[in-house]
């Protein structure tokens, strides 16, 4: 808990400390041991409205987005894709899943592979009144995943989750859509790997995740946090989303920070770490700013001034902005807070 202040604190977010006593005025039902953080300014947004936004604002300044497009490799002044040769500059890939192979076609990230896991949130049936805020736990630093946690949709629900549940290929969504025989014996055998060395402790991360396959678990592990928190009240499970996690094949472990790379042709984001959707907001002029370096663009330097600073796991909390240029009603933003717990009950010593 004390480092998460500190990263808070580097970072410039509004995190206040409080006692179990004061945590429970905020939410009365709060399980925690001793302590606990309260970010004020935390949100929550409707992602469909924020990328739809994007999408509207960037349609009105003349800018092509090519939708069902696949990208089918690098040649010299543009980019192979299903609907044929596009032109370009300097390439921005920020491909989530398959960043990896894309950054390989340009001479980056040979040491990187994308390792697939999928997230699942239970939905609450209406059963029971929500909490008064996000509430999450402590998360272990040592893994890149935060843990079973309540969150308040800009709709006013209440979900529980996510799994962090280790996928066989890279759009292993749900049963056998989109199987990829080479991809599942790739990933396999990478996660056999990491089985076999326990680098960072992966033996008991694949087992805690392949637990929460159960509802049962994942609710009980919510019960931590929040008391009164029962089955029947979380029945629904919502859509699966899948995170493009990197692995470092020279270290043999989950890599837990941004990972960038580029030159004076393309630039390559590997690994937005979770969640990507918030952070994209405060990182996004850092591909900007290299491109406007390469490509010596006045107009875009002077817009990309800012710099990427990684590693702050509460870059997220921020509340989210409406994207500049916005011609309509803002995407739905419901201010929730979060309180940040450590899960009764709990050992000091462990």
């Amino acid at each position: 808990m004390d480092e998460l202040v500190r990263r808070a604190r580097a970072n410039g977010i509004e995190l206040q400390e409080l006692t179990a006593e004061e945590a429970r005025l905020i939410e009365p039902r709060v399980r925690t041991y001793e302590r606990a953080l309260f970010s004020p300014t935390t949100s929550s947004v409707d992602p469909a409205e924020v990328v739809a936004a994007v999408v509207a604002d960037a349609r009105a300044l003349g800018i092509t987005i090519c939708t069902s497009t696949a990208y089918r490799g690098a040649e010299a002044g543009g980019v192979r894709t299903a609907a044929g040769r596009v032109a370009a500059g300097y390439v921005i890939n920020a491909a989530g899943l398959y960043a990896d192979r894309i950054a390989r076609d340009y001479g980056f990230g040979e040491r990187y592979r994308i390792l697939p896991f999928k997230g699942l949130y239970l939905y609450g049936n209406g059963g029971s009144r929500p909490p008064q805020t996000h509430i999450y736990p402590v998360p272990d630093l040592r893994q890149p995943f935060l843990g079973v946690h309540f969150t308040l949709t800009a709709a006013g629900n209440v979900k529980i989750g996510p799994t962090a549940i280790p996928a066989f290929w890279r759009q292993h969504y749900g049963g056998l859509a989109n199987f990829d025989l080479g991809e599942c014996a790739e990933i396999l055998a990478r996660q056999a790997g990491l089985l076999f060395s326990n680098a960072g402790d992966f033996r008991s991360l694949a087992w805690s995740e392949v637990r929460k396959y159960s509802r049962r678990r994942i609710v009980e592990l919510a019960a931590e946090l929040v008391q009164g928190t029962r089955p029947a009240q979380y029945r629904r499970w919502g859509q699966a989303g899948i995170r493009a996690q990197l692995l470092d094949l020279e270290t043999g472990t989950l890599d837990m920070d941004f990972r960038c790379l580029g030159d004076d042709r393309s630039f390559h984001v590997l690994n937005a770490v979770s969640p990507g959707l918030i952070a994209s907001r405060s990182s996004r002029d850092e591909p900007g700013s290299h491109a406007a370096e390469h490509t010596r663009d006045p107009g875009t330097r002077a817009r990309a001034g800012r710099t990427h600073q990684p590693g702050a796991c509460l870059r997220a909390l921020a509340r989210p902005r409406r994207p500049r240029g916005a011609r309509r009603e803002p995407p739905a933003v419901a201010a929730r807070g979060l309180v940040d717990v450590l899960p009764w009950p709990f050992s000091p010593g462990g």
